[in-house]
This record gives C-alpha cells, sequence and structure tokens, in this order.
C-alpha cells in the first residue's frame, strides 16, 4: 500500500507561494528564449550581403567543405558522369580536394606535402604552403607546386605531378611524381615561395617568388625571381634562353624570365604568357616574354618595371584566369566577355572589413592585336564583409566565373562561389556598391599630395581641413576677380571650356555651402573647368562620385564621423550596421527581462 503524507494548510500555503513564482519564471524566461530563436532565425546573416556584384549577376556557393582553399583548376572538358571531376582546388595546408558534377567533394591526394607553419593564419607566419595548380589534359596530368620544410627546418620549392587518366581525369590518381628536383637546392620563405603553373605549348611553366632575397631575382644561378620553364618530366629544355647544356641540375637551364619579386599570377592565352605580380608598394601585370628581364633587383622602384598596368598602393594580386574554354562567360553581356579575372587578396594581416580594392576579382581587358589593355581592371566581385577574408583563386567554368574566398564566410561556410549572369533572377542580389567619398580619394591616390583632415603625405597640394575649407573656397570665388576669371573662360571657344560653359553658370547662380560644394564637384570632374592652366589631374571620376566627394568634403557631420569610425568593423552596408546594432539592442533587452525573471524566483525563495 502507498503511503500518504498529509501536509497542513500552511504548508500547501507555502509551497504553492513557492511554486508559483517558479511556474511563472520558466514560462517568462521560455517565452524570451523562443521568441529570441524566432527573431533570430527570421533575421540569420545572409552571406551574399558580403559581396558586391554587377546588376544582373548572382553569386551562390558551389561547393563546400574546403579548409584554407588556395586555387582552383578546371577539367577543360569533364565526363558526363556524376561523379566524373568538374574541377580541382588546393588548400594551403596540402590537400589536393576535387570537385565531381554532382558537386561532391573529396580528397584527391593528400600527405606528400607535411608542412606545417610556425603560426596559423592569419599570422604572417602561416603564409606558406600549396599555392598553385594546372591540368595538362593530353595525358590527365595534374601538376601543384607547394613549398615544404626539409629535415632542417629549412623551406625549399617543390612541383607534384600526379597521373590520371586523360582528358576526363579521375578522383583518385593512378601515380604521383616529385619533378624539378633542381628545386630542393633553393630557399623558399614565407609568401614569396613557388606559386602558380600553367602549360603552354606542351611544356610546363613555374613561377618562383624571390624567397625574400630580391637582391638575387636577376642572378641565374638563383632560382628565386624567376619565371621556369621546363619538360612535362620537370628537365630543362635546351631552348630556353639562357640554357647553358642540358644538365638538369643547373638552374640557368630553366629560366625563361628574370627580375620578378613575387609573380603570383601565369596564365596562357593565345600562345602567350601574362603574370601579376606582388611589388613592394607597386604590383604589376605583364607580359612574360621569352629572356625578358623585369629588372626587380630589391628595390621598390623596379616593381613597376615593363609592366602593361600597374597598381599603387599595392593590392595583393593572386591567381589569373582567362576564358579559355569559351563558353563560361557566354551568357555574360559582352562588357565582361573576352576578359581577364585577376583575383586580389590584400594581405591575411589587414583587419576585418572591407576594402574596395583588396579582397576583390577584377576584370581586364585586353587588346591582343595591338598588345595593351582596353580597359583598366574593373570590379566584378568585392568582399564588402565585416569578418577577414581574402580572395584568393578564380577560374572560368562551363557556367560562370568560379571564385576562391579562403576564410569562412560569415555563415561559417569555406565554400567556392560561382557567379553567373541571371537579370531575370528573382532573388535579390547585392550588386557593385557606389564607393564612398574617403574610399574614391583612397583609389585615386588623392592623399598621396594632399592632407586631408590630418591624413596623407600632403607634399606637393593644399592641406584641407573639412571644418575650414568651406569658408576657404567662398573667399576665393565670392570675388570680382574670380567673377571676370570665369568671364574670360567663357570665351574660349575649345575643349573642355566649352563643355563646362553650364557648370560655370551654376556657381555664379549658387550661394553659401551649395556654391562651394558645386565649385569642387566641377574641380574634380575637370580641373580647368575654370581656368586654363591647372596643376592637378583629371582623376576620371563620374558625376556621382564627385558629387559624392565634393559633399563629404564641405559637409562634415558627427554621422558621417561615427560611419567612418565604423568602417573598418561594420563595412559600408547601413542596413547590416542597423541590424547589428537592432540585435545589440534587443539581446541587451532579453538580458535584462531574464535577470529580472531570476530576481522574482531567487526573492520568492526568501520568502
Amino acid at each position: 500500500m502507498m503511503k500518504t503524507t498529509r501536509t497542513n494548510p500552511s504548508q500547501r500555503h507555502r509551497i504553492s507561494v513557492i511554486q508559483f513564482p517558479v511556474r511563472r519564471a520558466r514560462f517568462f524566461i521560455g517565452t524570451i528564449l523562443w521568441t529570441a530563436t524566432l527573431l533570430a532565425a527570421s533575421g540569420a546573416i545572409d552571406w551574399q550581403a558580403d559581396y558586391a556584384i554587377p546588376p544582373g549577376f548572382r553569386v551562390q556557393r558551389d561547393s563546400t567543405g574546403f579548409e584554407l582553399p588556395s586555387a582552383i583548376a578546371f577539367v577543360p572538358h569533364p565526363g558526363q558522369g556524376p561523379k566524373d571531376p568538374l574541377y580541382f582546388v588546393t588548400e594551403l595546408r596540402g590537400k589536393l580536394k576535387v570537385v565531381t558534377n554532382d558537386r561532391s567533394v573529396m580528397t584527391f591526394a593528400e600527405g606528400f606535402d607535411t608542412l606545417v607553419p610556425h603560426e596559423e593564419l592569419p599570422s604572417h607566419l602561416g603564409e606558406i604552403g600549396m599555392a598553385g595548380i594546372c591540368l595538362e589534359p593530353e595525358h590527365g596530368y595534374i601538376f601543384v607546386s607547394y613549398a615544404y620544410e626539409d629535415k632542417d627546418g629549412i623551406y625549399r620549392n617543390a612541383i607534384m605531378r600526379f597521373d590520371t587518366q586523360p582528358q576526363v581525369f579521375a578522383v583518385k590518381p593512378s601515380g604521383q611524381k616529385r619533378i624539378a628536383m633542381v628545386l630542393d637546392k633553393f630557399v623558399s620563405n614565407l609568401a614569396h615561395q613557388i606559386g602558380p603553373l600553367t602549360v603552354l605549348d606542351g611544356n610546363l611553366f613555374a613561377n618562383v617568388g624571390d624567397g625574400l632575397s630580391g637582391i638575387h631575382a636577376r642572378d641565374l644561378t638563383f632560382a628565386g625571381g624567376k619565371i621556369l620553364r621546363m619538360t612535362l618530366d620537370g628537365l630543362p629544355l635546351r631552348d630556353n634562353p639562357f640554357a647553358k647544356d642540358g644538365d638538369p641540375n643547373n638552374i640557368q637551364n630553366y629560366v625563361w624570365a628574370l627580375g620578378f619579386r613575387n609573380p603570383f599570377s601565369l596564365w596562357a592565352v593565345k600562345g602567350r604568357l601574362f603574370a601579376a605580380e606582388n611589388g613592394l608598394d607597386i604590383d604589376r601585370f605583364v607580359e612574360v616574354k621569352r629572356g625578358a628581364d623585369y629588372l626587380y633587383d630589391g628595390e621598390a622602384d623596379a616593381s613597376g618595371a615593363n609592366a602593361l598596368f600597374t597598381w599603387s598602393p599595392a593590392v595583393g594580386p593572386v591567381q589569373l584566369a582567362y576564358d579559355n574554354i569559351g563558353d563560361g562567360t557566354a551568357g555574360f553581356p559582352e562588357e565582361w566577355k573576352n576578359q581577364f579575372f585577376l583575383a586580389l587578396a590584400g594581405s591575411p594581416t589587414d583587419p576585418p572589413g572591407p576594402d574596395h580594392r583588396r579582397k576583390s576579382l577584377v576584370s581586364i581587358g585586353f587588346d591582343f592585336e595591338n598588345n595593351r589593355l582596353s580597359q583598366i581592371p574593373h570590379p566584378f566581385l568585392r568582399y564588402v564583409g565585416a569578418k577577414r577574408q581574402l580572395i584568393v583563386g578564380v577560374a572560368a567554368g562551363h557556367d560562370g566565373i568560379y571564385v576562391v574566398p579562403m576564410f569562412q564566410d560569415a555563415e561559417g561556410a569555406t565554400a567556392v562561389l560561382r557567379l553567373d549572369y541571371h537579370p531575370d533572377t528573382s532573388r535579390p542580389v547585392t550588386v557593385i556598391k557606389p564607393l564612398t567619398a574617403d574610399q574614391i580619394i583612397a583609389s585615386k591616390s588623392c592623399i598621396a599630395c594632399h592632407k586631408i583632415d590630418g591624413q596623407g603625405l600632403g607634399t606637393v597640394a593644399p592641406l584641407l581641413s573639412r571644418l575650414t575649407l568651406t569658408d576657404q573656397i567662398l573667399r576665393k570665388i565670392d570675388t570680382p576677380e574670380y567673377a571676370e576669371q570665369l568671364r574670360k573662360i567663357d570665351a574660349l571657344t575649345s575643349e573642355p571650356f566649352i563643355r563646362f560653359r553650364a557648370a560655370r553658370d551654376e556657381i555664379r547662380n549658387a550661394v553659401g555651402v551649395e556654391k562651394a560644394r558645386l565649385w569642387i564637384k566641377y574641380r574634380v570632374l575637370e580641373p580647368k573647368f575654370d581656368r586654363t592652366v591647372a596643376a592637378m589631374p583629371n582623376l576620371g571620376l563620374t558625376t556621382q562620385e564627385a558629387e559624392t566627394v565634393s559633399s563629404w568634403l564641405v559637409e562634415p557631420s558627427m554621422m558621417e564621423d561615427l560611419k567612418l569610425h565604423l568602417h573598418p568593423v561594420l563595412g559600408n552596408d547601413l542596413k547590416k550596421r542597423a541590424k547589428i546594432f537592432g540585435l545589440g539592442a534587443f539581446s541587451g533587452a532579453l538580458l535584462t527581462l531574464a535577470i529580472t525573471a531570476l530576481w522574482i524566483f531567487v526573492r520568492s525563495r526568501k520568502k
């Protein structure tokens, strides 16, 4: 028989007094957590919002499951089966992965490179590993380049060749072989290691960084700072420009071009070879020609020699691609067809946050007939998120342009991205956003001449303070002398003076701050709009960019200053900032309610 325990009324009252607040607190806290879960789900982070792309395009994850991916290479003519290889991805720490037609991700090879860095990325000590890949379909060869650590703890460069099925390749190698063993004789170094590879006319080309010994980049007895040419077995060719004999142990027999610092891009197209190089303060895009000397010898000024295009300040160019396949950009608008695509990585040590030049993918138009650029590098994709990220790989696939970010995205995935053109897609996508004023000023190197609010070199142009600039301009242009100057310019019958006649009328009719803003707008659009001689160059700004800069310069505000301070942490996306602040406020309210519920519970227990 079950024993019954009796309680007197006072005990029952005490129990109910305790139980009721406990139940109430549990219900209250549960409701809060349930509501928070729903709100968090509805406001989940959208990783796509971290990428700015042109209108009509979309960016999607094509495959996931990588760790520090560093480069990508497509199978030119893949098989039709779901498990046939589509592309290969190198990982910095030594795994080579294959992605099949059904987007399965498998480890193709590992264990051949066992380098363990002294510190992992984003530390500079982690900038070393497996960084280059190319495919040779006729034999089914896959070549990868990497740095390894020898038994004495010294970094060396190496090339591994994997054998697979010709044309369609395979998900596992049938054999592997270290080639170009001559590289073992030379020291590699952080970031300045062996990099990209490509095959041209049945021969293998390899870019080798200077190993941080730029003084030897033009020395034919030193491997660093060179582009090497060899057979598919890793042997020198007797017709190489500096070859002395066929000795595979003499690095001079391999040299195709010299005088590089860190050429981390290489691509063969239309029988020609192109590279992009990480310089000191200047990066460059070059055509690599037989026997050419690109003059780098450790001095910063040499970084821009013999270039088709230069970037200053440096942007960190990495993998380069061209649509050799011919259909990856088939559906693209004309402006994006027949282009080079170049990944700009910046540096792993860059602080988290967006940068409109580094951490992007640019397209480069090239006129092969006239041997010159037909279009300067133009942004195709920009990383605008607040997390640490590097854009390191690019390839032209069969259905779009593929991009490799190295680190996890906002949702924690490390993915290969695919950009294709779908102007009718129902899902809104992030488009290339207008640059902010500080970004425009940085991209045009304005602070190389000016010092603005204490920032910049300010060596050859007036120092500018946004707090006093409007008054300074008005004192200059609200004068009879300036009015007479405009009258004389109006009488001129050549360009650009005719084109800006209406602009001068606008300034005449404006007053106050608006007059100063208009003057700056037209001054940065065309420095000669109101004078015949101007030391300031034409920066090639659009009207929108000129208006952005002029408004920023003459109308500083507390909100603008707050945006500038938040920029490195939260980026330029105001909606994202509002979401973050809103979630922060909501989280604070939840915490306050939870603490209140806990206080009620404890107080009830005491009673």
